[in-house]
């Protein structure tokens, strides 16, 4: 039965590896295509757009590298924090420079609970957070008409661990899914999901925390915290 779930488990992260790197490859590809094949016809602007997109794609790639060896480093017992003072303005930053372009389509509104500037954090481990949910976010607002697309981050502090809050517009997740949206390739409307979400539990498990989500009508919240210390080696 161990071995049965273990290969089970493989599959899904075997699933879910393919779906990230399917759409960014593909992406790359054509245009790098477009440019070797058709460059000198090719307007000033056009190019420009392409290049971008490429690097864009490229930089999502990055983040799944990232995302996979986080992966290596859980199973290993080798996820280690790592805190130091930093700038929460700059944490916030950095997630927002790496997340997909498609971001800044959206009206992303940040939103901090207290008054503060320095966190004694591991920065590394929120900036991942923060990517992973926020392209999440963007993925579920595709459908949504662009003038009602909002997306707001909440990050907010107690004495014993820092919290976060992602909300999004878009339709209701119904209930059986976010049972299950967690599971790296799980499946819905025919269409695997990638391993953003598992990574953002499994990061914050492992160190003590915890993320759950809600969903109504037309609003969706992952909310979740990471202790300040645990015994784990924080």
């Amino acid at each position: 039965a161990i071995l049965a779930k273990n290969e089970q488990l493989r599959a899904n992260l075997l699933r879910a590896i393919s779906h990230d790197l399917r759409t960014p490859l593909t992406s790359i590809s054509g245009n790098a295509s477009i440019l070797l094949s058709g460059g000198e016809v090719i307007d000033e602007s056009t190019r420009q757009q392409l290049y971008a997109n490429i690097h864009d794609e490229s930089i999502w790639l990055i983040n799944l590298v990232e995302n996979l060896l986080s992966v290596t480093r859980i199973e290993d017992g080798r996820m280690n924090l790592n805190p130091s003072a930093e700038l929460i303005d700059e944490i916030i930053d950095e997630a927002l420079r790496h997340v997909n372009r498609r971001s800044m389509e959206h009206k992303i509104t940040v939103v901090k609970e207290k008054d503060y500037s320095l966190v004694h954090a591991d920065a590394k481990l929120i900036v991942q957070v923060l990517i992973n949910l926020i392209d999440n976010a963007v993925d579920a607002m595709e459908a949504v008409p662009e003038g009602k697309r909002r997306l707001s981050i909440t990050l907010g502090e107690n004495v014993k661990q820092y919290t976060f809050r992602v909300e999004n517009t878009g339709e209701r997740i119904p209930e059986d899914i976010r049972a299950n949206i967690f599971i790296p390739g799980f499946t819905t409307k025919g269409e695997g999901h990638g391993m953003g979400l598992h990574i953002v539990r499994r990061t914050l498990r492992d160190r003590g925390g915890e993320i759950e989500v809600r969903s109504d009508e037309n609003t969706t919240v992952f909310s979740g915290f990471v202790p300040k210390h645990n015994a784990k080696g924080g």
